[in-house]
């Protein structure tokens, strides 16, 4: 049976190529001229957002031959409640499982940026999101790149990060436009030239989350304590632990002695272990805020990616320490072994929130792209005004967080061994690192033994036909992991300063003050003389923290913002 949706959709598709016979650009297109005589029921069955209307009378009055694809990148924030997530399956959506995207996508369409021959499949717009979202989970700059259609009338100049002449962004009025579609929880913040080749979530460089965390799940221990804990995740580890689906299914034993404890990953497959590997840039407490009355601390995690679930369970573990029912140094064993470790319950999604996401060429040294000053501001607003309160709405009414503690404290998680299973578990994990140091250990005497092998064989033949062997890798001198000891050390995730960094230790070494393949800590260390200690030390004392208040008054709720100041501890 034929709708009359599906009637309106034919008629558009018929209409869209003799769209410039019918009417031509000096002959104003009748409002919804092109439906008649079908009655105006069927207009709206085509245009389901009341706005929609005003932008299809626009739209009528220019030609598509006017439009101009073009590759950009657009940054959104949204509140997630109420979605499946920010990725939707397929072009179409399913109505009984909406994401963000569905509603992003939809605006796209009645507004123009995507023609509908173009809707789908995805490939004909090449839209690539940055990241995604579980259901629930809220976004201040999410982003995605597309192939947008625009008109030359909705683009001006946009040279803030030091681009070409050729760089644009949507003009605030065309992305105004936009917003009309979507609703109050889903915004549009900018809308930017990039690269032909660049994609959103290839090119992105990190990413970072916020988690709005209340006080009072903290036990009453300082906020030093519990951004110690947080900091036990930064750096490479394995994550098996603290994702969800990553565990082998029907584990074998790992046997030490008399004791043995369950596998999470075959430790003998080391190919395919590379994608529990994650790098931790920062995972600490970054403020505090306090909604209608009620205190929180905000926790900022930093990455290059995350696996499914990964800061949910990171923030769940870190509360089960901080409630005495996971001792730390299990957190430790289950980040460095491939053992099956049991410490992490899954946190409440309602607290967390993509904050950012940077687009920064290690290798080039420039960013790919780059979000407009004026845009930050405006998620930084939409973030303080709708995504926080709503958050605090969230746990208030719904008490998220109760339910939580009560499945951990009784036993219904995954979080509960005895001490005796912990005292197993630390020998456990003694051995198995004493075997990887014997491991490491036979294999560089191996490594050694077959160098030694070509030098003594290779004695015999003259220096000058000597074949030559340089290591072109650019920094063959500086241990792996030093960009990572930098972000971890100083807050940082990869961008301008920590590429200054690196020139740093590259120019120090050429010159010959500094020594080849030191430690890590000792580059680190000659980092700190040149550019300063970061404010923030771990392990430090700062004693009672004084704030200063900043004041946001909105329509319903009263936002205060606690910002430490240089001497202060985040």
């Amino acid at each position: 049976m034929v709708t009359l949706g599906d009637a309106a959709r034919a008629i558009q598709r018929f209409r869209e190529p003799f769209y410039g016979f019918i009417f031509p650009p000096t002959m104003r297109m009748p409002a919804a001229a092109w439906l008649l005589p079908f009655p105006p029921s069927l207009i709206h069955t085509r245009c389901m957002h009341p706005n929609s209307i005003t932008a299809a009378h626009r739209a009528m009055s220019i030609t598509p031959s006017m439009y101009k694809k073009r590759h950009a990148l657009l940054t959104f924030g949204y509140c997630g409640t109420g979605y499946y997530g920010l990725q939707s399956q397929t072009p179409d959506g399913d109505p009984n499982f909406p994401t963000v995207t569905d509603v992003i996508r939809k605006a796209l369409l009645d507004n123009g940026a995507i023609r509908e021959s173009n809707w789908s499949p995805f490939m004909r717009t090449k839209w690539s999101l940055a990241s995604r979202t579980d259901k629930g989970v809220h976004a201040a700059c999410a982003a995605a790149s597309m192939m947008f259609e625009t008109l030359e009338e909705d683009l001006e100049p946009f040279d803030e990060v030091g681009g070409t002449a050729s760089d644009w962004k949507l003009t605030d009025a065309a992305v105004a436009r936009i917003n009309l579609l979507l609703p109050d929880t889903i915004r549009l913040f900018s809308v930017t030239r990039v690269r032909k080749s660049f994609n959103a979530r290839k090119h992105a460089s990190s990413r970072t989350y916020e988690y709005v965390l209340p006080v009072s799940c903290l036990n009453g221990i300082p906020l030093a304590e519990f951004d110690a804990i947080l900091r036990t995740f930064e750096g490479t580890h394995k994550f098996h632990n603290f994702a969800s689906g990553l565990r082998i299914a029907a584990a074998e034993d790992y046997v030490a002695g008399d004791d043995s404890w369950p596998l999470g990953i075959d430790p003998r497959s080391t190919n395919r272990n590379a994608h529990v590997f994650r790098t931790v840039l920062c995972s600490r407490v970054h403020r505090q805020i306090s909604i209608e009355g009620c205190e929180y601390i905000v926790l900022r995690i930093s990455g290059l990616s995350f696996v499914l679930h990964q800061i949910r369970h990171m923030v769940g573990s870190a509360l089960a320490v901080a409630n005495n029912v996971v001792p730390q140094h299990a957190i430790l064993t289950a980040l460095r072994s491939p053992l099956k470790v049991d410490v992490s319950p899954l946190a409440p999604g309602a607290g967390l929130l993509l904050d950012e996401i940077v687009w920064w060429d290690v290798a080039g040294g420039e960013y790919e792209a780059q979000v407009p000053a004026a845009a930050r501001t405006e998620m930084e607003r939409f973030k303080t005004e709708v995504i926080y309160p709503h958050i605090h709405s969230l746990i208030s009414e719904s008490l998220v967080f109760d339910d939580f503690f009560s499945r951990m404290v009784e036993g219904d998680s995954n979080a509960m061994y005895s001490p005796e299973d912990y005292m197993r578990l630390q020998r456990i994990h003694s051995a198995w690192e004493q075997e990887v140091v014997r491991i490491v250990q036979k294999r560089r005497a191996e490594s050694e033994a077959r160098q030694k092998s070509k030098e003594s064989s290779s004695d015999d033949v003259p220096a000058e036909q000597e074949p030559a062997r340089a290591d072109r890798r650019r920094d063959a001198n500086i241990p792996g992991g030093l960009l990572t000891s930098i972000c971890t050390h100083w807050g940082l995730v990869p961008g301008q300063q920590s590429h200054e960094m690196m020139n740093y230790i590259r120019s120090a070494i050429a010159n010959g003050l500094l020594v080849e393949r030191g430690a890590l800590a000792y580059y680190v260390d000659a980092l700190a003389k040149k550019y300063g200690q970061p404010t923030y030390l771990p392990g430090k004392d700062y004693g009672t923290l004084e704030r200063f208040r900043c004041t946001v008054e909105m329509a319903s709720n009263r936002v205060v913002l606690i910002v430490y100041t240089k001497s202060q501890a985040p």
